[in-house]
């Protein structure tokens, strides 16, 4: 009976089996209420017949056995004890008494680890256990010297992409730009996904929303990034009113339709997509994204879509670094220019499910690091393409990867327990050593370069392409308290390159900043929508800023307004106000709003009409009592000339 033993014997120190234990007397104990009579100590447990006792406590401690036994024992457990012969409990217990308390604290030990994993009395889990999630990563080994590096590459400093061979584009507008990324695809699944999410709340009307109901409201929402009221009823409101967003669409419709703007099928969820809801219009933008002609020099680093409302639950985060410190994290690749070619919403383990990384890239690689090599697949440029990331990215292994790889060059800064055995002189050392100081350990073998900076404090930078030769060192002026002057430092060039190149996904975020678009609203996923159409709008205007480099072009600001107003007007009827058609009131005279070119030629709804005498618009010398309805400018059709027809022609 060994084994059964050896089963038991372990069983007994778990928390149940312990208040079993303490039921049952110690041998030769002598009792409180013990009688001379020594006979009568032996006892009977069920059919083995030790010799009858005549002590009640004795009979109570077996009587409490046997109900807790029948009450706490589940049926899972109760086999282990029926295998067990009654026949065999003073054996049992002679056995417990033998064992050493060097076996105890084995066993003591032996039971705290399976405490964890023991079921709870009565309940039956059905939920299966999940396999570890740590896996086993391959690393390289590397063996660092102080040699010069003889692996460095040199590339020209090119900022941007070439504009545009193609003539056409100058003659694209900021809608043309806007709808590059904002697509007719996208539009319908809006229109499409919302009037069906209308209907699933039996809202009791018989309207639908549109194409240009929707374009509308997203016209609304670009003016109000830049002209901002406390709430978004005062735009409406009878003292606060703002026309050129009142006249767009009345209050109650904006509201309904921001009330029910929805992306996905609600009756087919996606349970394991933690993005399910914005999903749809995320894989569309970041397939347009792809599309946009890249830069040879991006960076990888993470932003932040502020949200601090509570229905989003575990997906919104707290980054108590950054400047916005609670909202959905983003995890973007951005050029040196700030123009966005790829993203990703970080959703835990299963951020890049979506992403073409290799098994192996997943196998050996932490989480930081997949994202990375996730950004890297988008790139165009390869070989030869630069990648700039910050430390919670870096590693030697990912640097050395991407290069053999993929061909793909990378600088970063690199955490000092990350540097792979790499001995660096002490920050105290490089600070005797004076402001500048630095050290360089390489690996030529495969080709990357660790440098250690000492400024006010120290940074290590990696990279597979650069190194720091005696003629590549330069200084920069860094303020000296005690000279009360700047005073020149000794800088390696692999810190100038991290400084001019790494800053594109921060300079994103700064000019998404300066017009975000309002969209505070109980759904979670709104948030991310309207930073999809700020993003959308700032890599429109940068486009546009590329294609029209050395000309003086349209302000973000003003960019974000001409878009807006070409979303309502293009090929489309203007909506009738009081302020259509030029009045002749007195006072002072109204400036006449001077419409876009690809508005005022459409060639749509441009019709002529007789308002009050002024000034026309295209020879700014004719008095005219002739103005176009829909851009609401006076122009002359007489005999002699026709301003309308070459006003609208573009003559």
């Amino acid at each position: 009976h060994k084994a059964a033993m050896k089963r038991v014997t372990k069983n007994i120190f778990t928390s149940r089996s312990q208040m079993i234990m303490t039921l049952v007397p110690k041998p030769n104990l002598v009792s409180d209420d013990e009688d001379d009579d020594e006979e009568n100590n032996n006892i009977e447990i069920g059919e083995t017949s030790l010799e009858k006792t005549g002590d009640e406590e004795i009979d109570k401690i077996l009587g409490d056995f046997e109900v807790f036994r029948d009450t706490y024992l589940t049926d899972t457990d109760r086999p282990e004890w029926e295998d067990f012969e009654t026949g065999e409990i003073e054996e049992l217990i002679e056995h417990i008494h033998s064992i050493t308390p060097e076996e105890q604290d084995q066993d003591d030990l032996l039971m705290h680890e399976e405490q964890a994993t023991m079921p709870t009395p009565r309940v039956q889990s059905q939920i299966q256990k999940k396999p570890s999630s740590k896996k086993k990563i391959v690393r390289v080994n590397f063996k660092w010297k102080a040699v010069p590096f003889k692996k460095a590459v040199s590339i020209p400093n090119e900022n941007e992409t070439r504009s545009r061979e193609n003539s056409e584009a100058h003659d694209r507008f900021p809608i043309d730009y806007f709808q590059q990324f904002f697509t007719t695809e996208l539009l319908e699944l809006i229109v499409c996904q919302s009037n069906f999410y209308k209907a699933q709340r039996r809202i009791n009307d018989n309207f639908s929303f549109t194409n240009q109901d929707i374009l509308d409201y997203i016209a609304i929402v670009l003016i109000m990034g830049v002209v901002r009221m406390p709430n978004m009823k005062d735009y409406w409101a009878a003292k606060t009113r703002y026309d050129k967003v009142a006249n767009i669409m009345p209050r109650d419709k904006f509201m309904l339709i921001r009330r029910h703007l929805h992306f996905v099928d609600n009756t087919k969820p996606d349970e394991a997509d933690r993005f399910h809801k914005i999903r749809p219009v995320l894989d569309i933008i970041q397939k347009e994204f792809r599309k946009i002609p890249q830069e040879k020099r991006c960076s990888v680093d993470e932003m932040m879509v502020p949200y601090k409302g509570r229905k989003a639950g575990s997906r919104r985060m707290y980054m108590k670094n950054k400047p916005i410190k609670w909202g959905f994290k983003m995890i973007v690749c951005s050029g040196i220019s700030g123009m966005i070619y790829d993203l990703y919403v970080y959703s835990g383990s299963d951020t890049f499910l979506s992403s073409p990384m290799t098994s192996k890239e997943k196998q050996n690689f932490t989480f930081s690091e997949q994202a990375v090599i996730a950004l890297s697949h988008s790139l165009t440029n390869k070989p030869m393409s630069i990648l700039f990331f910050d430390n919670w990215f870096s590693s030697p292994d990912l640097v050395y990867y991407l290069r053999k790889e993929y061909g793909i060059l990378s600088l970063a800064t690199i955490r000092e327990n990350r540097t792979r055995g790499a001995q660096f002189s002490s920050d105290k050392d490089l600070k005797k050593k004076g402001r500048g100081a630095f050290e360089e350990l390489v690996d030529n073998t495969r080709g990357v370069s660790l440098i250690k900076w000492y400024d006010n404090k120290s940074v290590i930078i990696v990279s597979s392409y650069m190194g720091a030769t005696p003629e590549s060192v330069s200084s920069i002026l860094r303020w000296e308290k005690g000279q009360k002057e700047k005073q020149p430092v000794r800088c390696p060039p692999q810190i100038k390159e991290y400084n001019s190149n790494m800053g594109g996904v921060d300079l994103s975020d700064m000019m998404i900043a300066l017009y975000r678009s309002p969209y505070k609203s109980h759904r979670w996923y709104m948030r991310i929508f309207g930073q999809i159409i700020d993003m959308i709008t700032v890599n429109s205007w940068l486009l546009y800023r590329r294609d029209n480099r050395g000309k003086k072009g349209l302000c973000l600001k003003t960019f974000r307004l001409q878009i807006s107003e070409e979303l309502r007007l293009v090929r489309k009827p203007r909506r009738r106000s009081s302020a259509d058609s030029p009045s002749g009131s007195s006072g002072r005279k109204m400036w006449d709003p001077v419409p876009s070119p690809k508005i005022a030629q459409d060639g749509a709804f441009h019709i002529p009409a007789v308002g009050s005498k002024g000034k026309c618009r295209y020879c700014h010398k004719g008095q005219t009592v002739m103005y176009c309805k829909k851009c609401g400018n006076r122009f002359c059709i007489t005999s002699l000339k026709n301003c309308f027809e070459s006003y609208h022609l573009g003559i």
